[in-house]
């Protein structure tokens, strides 16, 4: 017998200012539901509870439907009790289910059928004296109940950073094929926020037929998986990006160092 993995998302907004928890995108712009969503096991159905009124003011029912064609969303109103005891009418009593709150906590490890956690938002069944059966277990995703744990989680960066004398002391194009010298501390710097999770997007105005050598060089200082815009310019870089509530200033910040002077502040590895 298939499960049903339910989703609650309900509209209660953890973080202030914000819009629902659960319409929130990451660094990779995905969205919290989104992650629940693939977490689950797509070889059973899966159920989005959605608010009418929240959907009203921040909608995602079509989103969803047209990204996930094989999962059923509901719009249902009232409480996140009151969404819970609807779903379950249209629903037979032997179905096995999952449970899904959109606030996740990981402490419910103590939890036993028949319980409600108030802090988790998780529900494991309709009434535990008539349908202590279609309980299959809770289900932990992510612990983003608080605003702290979602910004450790989105702590990463998109680093534009230059090559020639500041990564290696600067070379002619004559000696592109040479053991550059490297300022090690830079590259050190630079590579803890490549290891942390950090884009790395190396900026240069060296010309595309140096691509492959610039490549390499860059590999061989331990960075992959990386971006290579050449044939810029030789002039100032400004950096210009938005901010929000969710995303809070500053959004755009900027380092200035000396060529060739290995010098780059520890701050910049945190």
């Amino acid at each position: 017998m298939k499960i049903n993995q339910v989703i609650i998302a309900y509209p209660k907004i953890r973080f202030d200012n914000l819009r629902p928890n659960y319409t929130l995108t990451d660094y990779n712009s995905v969205m919290i539901i989104e992650m629940i969503i693939e977490q689950l096991d797509p070889k059973n159905h899966i159920t989005v509870l959605l608010n009418t009124d929240m959907e009203a003011e921040y909608p995602i029912g079509n989103y969803l439907r047209n990204y996930y064609p094989g999962i059923q969303i509901m719009e249902l109103s009232g409480s996140k009790q009151q969404m819970i005891s609807s779903y379950f009418d249209t629903i037979d009593s032997e179905t096995p289910i999952l449970v899904v709150g959109s606030d996740i906590i990981s402490d419910v490890s103590d939890m036993i059928p028949g319980d409600y956690s108030p802090e988790s938002g998780v529900y494991f069944h309709k009434n535990k004296h008539t349908y202590p059966t279609n309980l299959v277990t809770n289900h932990i995703v992510h612990d983003f109940s608080k605003f702290y744990a979602w910004q450790h989680h989105n702590n990463k960066n998109v680093i534009f950073c230059d090559i020639d004398g500041t990564l290696i002391e600067a070379q002619p194009k004559n000696m592109y094929t040479d053991t550059p010298s490297i300022l090690t501390n830079n590259v050190d710097i630079i590579k803890t926020q490549y290891h942390n999770g950090s884009q790395i997007i190396f900026t240069t105005c060296r010309k595309d037929e140096f691509r492959e050598i610039t490549t390499k060089m860059l590999e061989s200082l331990g960075f992959h998986n990386f971006l290579l815009i050449m044939n810029l310019i030789k002039g100032t870089r400004i950096l210009v990006n938005d901010y929000d509530e969710a995303n809070p200033f500053p959004r755009a910040v900027a380092q200035n160092t000396l060529r060739n002077s290995d010098d780059l502040p520890r701050e910049l590895s945190k």
